[in-house]
């Protein structure tokens, strides 16, 4: 049976950077069964840059209230996937056209259910003959652990952009938790519980 990967997008009001990530999706290499984009509440015009896309694989969802945090659209846009992995893309961030098969393909010769990739992170933009060109200054550090990021969580297990999971690990460990129910960050907090388990 062939593997199957559902990409989950939290979105809220930047159709535009939407519009960006969601082609990050569709330059895959290792396509994704399904797109499910969950809104944080959004205006019309995220609706409107989804329908003028229309993308077949993609489910949209708005939620009626705004949640202000990735945490409960993640959590939402989990339940709603129906394969085998999940793999999160915050709207405001993109993937290199192998994510997706560099993430299966490590996690099956591990042997392992969460891959966690590296990511850059755009520190400003420059003007360059009339276009905006993103600067990235740094990236995440490739040696790291779960047991590290108890100290250290931002540009470490960050952003969650780089997480490619079984579907079935996060829904055992209770999913995403709202940050006004916890004391660390929804990232942090989930990937303690994800590394116990």
């Amino acid at each position: 049976m062939s593997v199957t990967v559902s990409a989950v997008v939290s979105t809220y009001n930047s159709p535009e950077k939407l519009r960006v990530a969601l082609r990050s999706i569709e330059l895959q290499s290792q396509k994704v069964n399904k797109i499910i984009v969950v809104g944080d509440s959004c205006s019309r015009e995220t609706e409107a840059v989804l329908q003028e896309l229309n993308l077949p694989n993609l489910r949209f969802l708005n939620l009626p209230l705004r949640c202000e945090e990735q945490s409960i659209p993640n959590a939402v846009g989990t339940l709603l996937a129906t394969s085998q992995f999940v793999a999160y893309l915050n709207h405001d961030d993109l993937w290199l056209p192998s994510h997706i098969s560099l993430a299966l393909e490590t996690l099956s010769r591990h042997g392992k259910s969460w891959f966690i990739g590296s990511a850059a992170f755009c520190e400003g933009l420059e003007d360059k003959s009339g276009q905006s060109i993103p600067i990235f200054g740094s990236r995440n550090d490739s040696g790291r652990s779960v047991g590290k990021s108890i100290s250290r969580v931002y540009a470490y297990l960050e952003p969650s952009s780089s997480w490619v999971l079984e579907r079935e690990q996060v829904i055992a460990v209770k999913n995403w938790t709202p940050a006004w129910k916890i004391s660390r960050t929804p990232v942090a907090e989930l990937a303690l519980r994800l590394g116990k388990a």
